[in-house]
């Protein structure tokens, strides 16, 4: 009875790591990003479960600019971005932006995404739940990010979201991102939305493997624990 004990244990061990497997993975950061906002997230992008994994964090008075997001994050493939912001009217909230592209190293320049199959990125406040994908109702839509060596992460071509060289100036408009209503990522219509930014993080993106692998795993080890079972019983 103790091996058969033991492989019950471990087919619930596995059959726990196949259910965490599924959820969005972490690494680093400065606790912005919840896991609940996380799978949000990855539920936007359409992948299945990903890995983030931190590039870049800028806290209040610690001297980073948009030189330093620059270096540390251009040319390391796609990203979130997710910050905090307070507006002039004291709100806060948890907003950021899906870059499916690289941030290149060199600018001013935009990513222009002239097919509407590549107009994949995404503006988002998280404390209101809200998304706005690149327009495809218009030219506009094909400006995907800004990128400037000193500039922090900005998209759209109005901007639709606006980071200064020292995490200054930053604001949030209507251009790029959103549908009809001409609402920027702050549901506001017609004017910019100016905010300051608290903590800020930068996450790179990975697909995780399906674990496909250990699925037959489990189905052998309820096979033998079945079998095992059977030959436990006792003899009528």
């Amino acid at each position: 009875m103790h091996k058969l004990t033991l492989l019950l244990a471990l087919g619930v061990t596995l059959a726990a790591c196949v259910v965490n497997a599924q959820s969005p993975v972490i690494v680093g950061g400065q606790s912005i990003l919840s896991a609940t906002d996380a799978a949000t997230l990855c539920e936007w992008v359409g992948e299945g479960p990903l890995s983030l994994t931190c590039l870049f964090s800028r806290s209040p008075g610690d001297g980073k600019s948009g030189l330093n997001f620059r270096m540390s994050c251009a040319n390391r493939g796609r990203t979130f971005v997710v910050m905090e912001a307070t507006c002039t009217d004291g709100q806060q909230y948890i907003i950021g932006g899906y870059n499916p592209q690289n941030w290149p190293s060199f600018g001013p320049m935009y990513v222009i995404t002239n097919s509407i199959l590549d107009r994949k990125g995404f503006v988002f406040n998280l404390t209101q739940g809200k998304i706005l994908r690149q327009r495809t109702d218009a030219y506009a839509g094909a400006f995907q990010t800004y990128n400037d060596q000193s500039y922090g992460p900005v998209f759209g071509g109005g901007y639709d979201l606006y980071v200064g060289p020292a995490f200054d100036g930053n604001y949030a408009r209507y251009y790029s991102y959103g549908d009809s209503a001409a609402a920027n990522l702050f549901g506001v219509a017609g004017e910019n939305t100016y905010f300051t930014v608290g903590r800020l993080d930068v996450f790179k993106i990975t697909v995780v493997p399906e674990p496909s692998s250990t699925l037959p795993l489990l189905t052998g080890l309820a096979g033998i624990s079945g079998m095992a079972v059977r030959r436990n019983k006792p003899s009528r």
